[in-house]
């Protein structure tokens, strides 16, 4: 497992963290997709400080299989977590933005997913 944190420079919460494993094959990848998509559909109390309800959402159109998540309501100071879980081949990829504002950050969740594909190879 590799895993990348990203803040943003501007002083605000903007963040992105991404978290990437690395199975044996694809078909250990597919398996291994759909246990962490499934558990980050309804994660654990306090996995995002509090408990908060996930929605579903829509991924960009990346990789060979996705699923999207968003906290359901914004925290006090207006805060979302997009959550996409992605599978490129035998990797599983987990991509949290968190982030503030009425879109969907899609151009920014893209960019991101993109960029991971890139260094896959």
């Amino acid at each position: 497992m590799q895993r990348a944190l990203y803040a943003a420079k501007d002083g605000s919460k903007k963040a992105a963290i991404v978290i990437v494993y690395f199975e044996k094959d694809s078909d250990a990848g597919q398996k291994q997709f759909t246990t962490i998509a499934d558990a980050l559909r309804n994660p654990p109390p306090g996995y995002f400080g509090a408990s908060v309800a996930q929605a579903d959402g829509s991924a960009p159109e990346v990789g060979d299989q996705r699923r999207a998540y968003v906290t359901a309501k914004p925290d006090g100071q207006g805060y979302l977590v997009w959550t996409d879980v992605y599978r490129f081949g035998r990797a599983v990829v987990v991509v949290q933005l968190l982030e503030s504002g009425p879109t969907n950050q899609l151009a920014a969740r893209k960019a991101i997913a993109d960029k991971v594909r890139s260094r896959l190879g």
